[in-house]
C-alpha cells in the first residue's frame, strides 16, 4: 500500500471516529471552549441524581403497534441501560431507537419510561415501585395511564347520611407530593387518561417514585393489570457560552415547551378537539367516581379561538342545585358556569364558554355525597370555538 493510499486510510477512520464521538456525545460540539477533553463527556455524564447524558433528551417513534416512543442513544447504550432497541426511527447515524419499559422496583433515567405489571400480579400484595431519575432542569412529567386495571373505589356509608367512595385496596400514588400538586386517588379502570405532576425546581428533587399498591388474593379471578407511560418535560432556562448543555436539541425544547401545563392544571389537553371524561369512566359499564377530589382540567387555546363548547355524552353527578357536594364549573358558560345532578343525552346539549382567558373546567367532589343510583361521572366532546361567526375550529 503507498503512502498516500495510508494517509488517506488514516484521514477516513480519524473522520469515522469523530463522527461517531460527536454523536455518541449527542450533539456536544467537540471544540467547545469549555471542554478541555471531549472523552471525559461519556464519563462525566455517568453520575447519580440529575442525569446530563444528551442521548436521554431525543424523543423518536417507534412506528410499531404499541405505539410506543423511545430515546435516541447508541445500540450499545441502549443494551447496556436495560433498554429494547426498535430500530433508527428518527434518531441519526449510528443510534437507535431504545424504549425502556420497566415492572417493579427498577430505575430509569430515561426521558420516556414505560411502567408496566410483571407477570401474573393478581398473587402479590407487595408494593411495585419504580423510580425515575429526574434530567435536569425538568420542571414537570406528563404520567399517561395507557391502561390500568385495579380493584374498583370502595362505597361505604357514611353517618349520618350518604356514602364515600375511596381508593382503599388497590391505588396509584405518586411520590413526592407537593402542594402543587392536589392529585385524586386513582383505582379501578383507567383507559386513556393522563395528568401532570408539578415538580417544585428549587427543591432539587432527583428522583421521582411511581407506585401501584394491590391487595388481591390468589384465587382472584382477573388479573391486575397496568401499562403506564412517564415523561420528563424540561422547563427552558439561560445557558451560558460554556455550559455543556447549551447545545441541546432545540427541537425536544420545542416539543416539551408546546405540552407543558399550565400550572395548577392537573390535565392539559393540546389538540384543538377530542374527548374529555372523569378518572375511572368506562361507557360500558357501571363505574363511580371517588369521592374528595378537586382539580382543574385545562385546553390548549388555538390560533383564532375565542372559547371552547362541550357537547354532552353522559353527565351525571350525586348533588342537586345549588351544586354544593359535586359539581364542574365552567368559567362563563353561556347557560349555566356551575352544573351538577343530570343532563340527559337526548337531545344533544352542549355547553359553550366564550371568554379572553385561560379555557378550562373545575370537577369538585365532597368527601361525603349522595347515594350512587346509576352511571356516575362525566363524558364530553370539547371543541376549541372559532371567534369569526364561533365555528368549532
Amino acid at each position: 500500500m503507498s503512502t498516500i493510499q495510508l494517509k488517506l486510510s488514516s484521514l477516513l477512520i480519524f473522520v469515522i471516529l469523530s463522527l461517531e464521538l460527536q454523536l455518541s456525545t449527542a450533539q456536544y460540539d467537540i471544540f467547545d471552549m469549555g471542554l478541555d477533553n471531549p472523552l471525559n463527556l461519556i464519563w462525566k455524564n455517568r453520575q447519580t441524581g440529575h442525569n446530563h447524558d444528551m442521548s436521554t433528551r431525543i424523543n423518536c417513534p417507534t412506528y410499531d403497534n404499541n405505539n410506543r416512543t423511545g430515546t435516541c442513544m447508541t445500540s450499545t447504550s441502549c443494551k447496556f441501560q436495560g433498554g429494547i432497541s426498535i430500530g433508527r426511527s428518527t434518531c441519526r447515524l449510528w443510534n437507535t431507537c431504545c424504549v425502556f419499559e420497566i415492572t417493579s422496583n427498577q430505575t430509569s433515567n430515561s426521558r420516556v419510561t414505560y411502567f408496566v405489571n410483571p407477570p401474573n400480579p393478581r398473587t402479590r400484595t407487595q408494593p411495585h415501585h419504580v423510580h425515575i431519575q429526574l434530567l435536569q432542569d425538568v420542571c414537570q412529567l406528563r404520567v399517561d395511564i395507557i391502561s390500568m386495571r385495579l380493584a374498583p373505589p370502595l362505597v361505604e356509608p357514611a353517618m349520618p347520611a350518604g356514602v364515600t367512595s375511596t381508593c382503599k385496596d388497590e391505588y396509584l400514588q405518586i411520590d413526592p407530593m407537593t402542594s402543587d400538586n392536589t392529585l385524586p386517588a386513582f383505582c379501578g379502570t383507567q383507559n386513556n387518561q393522563h395528568f401532570y405532576v408539578h415538580l417544585d425546581q428549587h427543591n432539587h428533587w432527583s428522583t421521582f417514585t411511581l407506585s401501584i399498591f394491590l391487595d388481591r388474593p390468589a384465587a382472584a379471578t382477573s388479573d391486575a393489570t397496568w401499562d403506564i407511560k412517564i415523561t420528563q418535560l424540561e422547563c427552558p432556562r439561560y445557558r451560558g457560552t460554556h455550559d455543556k448543555q447549551a447545545k441541546t436539541d432545540r427541537n425536544q425544547l420545542a416539543n416539551d415547551f408546546y405540552l407543558l401545563a399550565p400550572r395548577n392544571c392537573l390535565q392539559y389537553f393540546t389538540e384543538p378537539r377530542g374527548e374529555v371524561y372523569n378518572f375511572g369512566f368506562v361507557p360500558t359499564t357501571m363505574s363511580t367516581l371517588t369521592t374528595n377530589q378537586d382539580y382543574a382540567i385545562c385546553f390548549k387555546r388555538q390560533p383564532g379561538s375565542c372559547g371552547i363548547s362541550f357537547k354532552v355524552n353522559h353527565f351525571f353527578l350525586r348533588s342537586k342545585a345549588p351544586c354544593d357536594e359535586e359539581y364542574i364549573y365552567i368559567p362563563e358558560a353561556v347557560d349555566t358556569e356551575k352544573i351538577c345532578d343530570e343532563i340527559p343525552a337526548m337531545p344533544v346539549t352542549t355547553l359553550e364558554s366564550i371568554h379572553p382567558g385561560p379555557l378550562y373546567i373545575h370537577f369538585h367532589s365532597d368527601s361525603v355525597v349522595e347515594t350512587p343510583t346509576g352511571q356516575h361521572g362525566f363524558h364530553f366532546e370539547y371543541n376549541n370555538v372559532r371567534c369569526q361567526n364561533k365555528k368549532n375550529l
